[in-house]
């Protein structure tokens, strides 16, 4: 999640990143206007608090020398409830401002080409590109032909991006993680489960 104080203090390059990767800005303005009025309501609300303590200190003095706190004591319940009320309109504000910043995407590097996937550009090969004397087939294929992975029934049960392991790819992906917790375990780490 981008930091508002980063969208706060450098906006246009903020959006400038965002359109590099094909996002649309259209959000930080509103980001920006909900950032406005929760800083708004939190000077609000500490100055309300800020009274009201002080206000309590001045109760309990009068108290101890016997005078009359009634009005005062009225005043600070509707201090009280406008505090309260300011506190939900914060929280709402700052919901709503948190509910944008999580749909905004992060930002590229400096040196990323600005576009999509089809904007990749091979940066460094190493070795020699090998050749086959047949069409490879791409990881998609070769994991649903072989019955390792099924996507259908992940997109079904989870949606877009996600897939299930049948068969030997659920076994493969058993070992690799149990690998993983042997290596952990062997380098002095505990195994926990939560």
């Amino acid at each position: 999640m981008l930091d508002i104080k980063l969208i706060r203090e450098n906006t246009e390059a903020v959006c400038k990143g965002l359109e590099s990767r094909g996002a649309d800005t259209a959000a930080i303005e509103k980001i920006l206007a909900l950032d406005v009025r929760r800083r708004e309501l939190l000077a609000q609300t500490e100055e309300l608090k800020s009274q009201r303590n002080t206000v309590s200190k001045e109760i309990g003095m009068r108290k101890k020398a016997g005078e009359d706190t009634t009005e005062i004591q009225a005043e600070m319940r509707a201090v009280g409830e406008k505090i309260a009320e300011l506190d939900k309109q914060l929280a709402e504000v700052e919901q709503e401002q948190r509910n944008l910043l999580l749909c905004l995407p992060n930002l590229p590097a400096p040196g990323v080409v600005p576009g999509g996937k089809e904007a990749n550009e091979v940066i460094s090969v190493y070795g020699e590109k090998p050749t086959f004397d047949f069409t490879p087939k791409n990881h998609v294929e070769l994991c649903t032909d072989l019955g390792l992975i099924d996507y259908e029934r992940g997109t079904k049960l989870s949606g877009s991006g996600f897939w299930v392991y049948r068969g030997l790819g659920a076994r493969l992906e058993w070992a690799l993680l149990n690998y993983f917790i042997d290596t952990h375990i062997g380098d002095g780490y505990e195994l926990v489960l939560v």
